[in-house]
């Protein structure tokens, strides 16, 4: 459901329904306003950096700030950007306990937990983020997005079978289970997405280039998609191609993903 720059998933209206059936309403409260206060951090430090917001989506698995045009973003400020929303629920979390403000201590619990999630190393989550920046421009954004992704249903698929044990355990809980559910089902489109996105900021005739940057040079002679899963984000490479004639053609990474779009 859309509501302007704001998108809920109906999965959010789900958890809600359980949580109010379930007694459970100030848990759900308080982790939407911790989620509410990590995006919060996501956001100030890209507004810091230049950039700014131009969607929030509020899924089962926590809120997303769409910053524009993250992945022009040095790997650096990436990383700090990301790491800012698990970092701000540490410290709020622990300030509680260390100033022992019993009646919060719920809130508390529930910033550090959302913290320790956001940090697991899956996508969507801020840790899978800070992954993908990382591996993406050692093995190519490319392989690296659908390994992840591969990665987020295996992950999702985990969570729903510890959600079954939940459920027998503390009846009506579903939260792992509709998370697990998310992370299955949602993995095709994450896929797509990082793709067509990688695709899109390549070939933007407005991008600006971190300088300095690392030029590299790729030879081959064949698919075209041989050679656009070594392309990152963080560096620029042009490609040397030897034709059925025996010439040298010099082709820049905009030509190239052009070429395959």
């Amino acid at each position: 459901m859309s509501f302007g720059r704001i998108k809920i998933h109906t999965g959010v209206f789900i958890l809600f329904l359980f949580a109010l059936l379930s007694n459970r309403i100030n848990m759900f409260v308080s982790a939407f306003i911790a989620v509410t206060i990590h995006e919060m951090a996501h956001i100030i430090a890209a507004i810091v950096f230049g950039g700014s917001v131009f969607e929030i989506c509020i899924t089962p698995i926590g809120e997303f700030a769409r910053i524009k045009d993250f992945w022009k973003f040095s790997q650096f400020e990436r990383v700090f950007i990301l790491i800012c929303g698990p970092l701000i629920n540490i410290i709020i979390g622990l300030s509680i306990k260390f100033l022992e403000i019993k009646y919060l201590y719920l809130f508390s619990d529930i910033n550090i937990a959302i913290a320790i999630f956001n940090i697991i190393p899956v996508l969507p989550l801020d840790g899978g983020n800070i992954l993908y920046s990382i591996i993406g421009r050692k093995k190519g954004v490319i392989y690296t997005a659908k390994f992840m992704t591969a990665i987020e249903g295996v992950f999702g698929i985990i969570l729903m079978f510890v959600g079954v044990i939940q459920v027998i355990l503390y009846p009506f809980n579903i939260s792992l289970i509709i998370t697990g559910a998310y992370f299955v089902f949602s993995k095709r489109k994450e896929y797509l997405e990082r793709v067509s996105e990688f695709y899109m900021t390549v070939i933007d005739k407005n991008r600006i280039y971190n300088i300095p940057m690392n030029v590299k040079t790729l030879y081959f002679n064949g698919d075209y998609r041989e050679v656009i899963k070594y392309f990152n984000y963080d560096d620029y490479f042009f490609v040397i191609e030897n034709d059925s004639f025996g010439n040298y053609k010099k082709r820049s990474m905009e030509d190239i993903v052009e070429c395959i779009i």
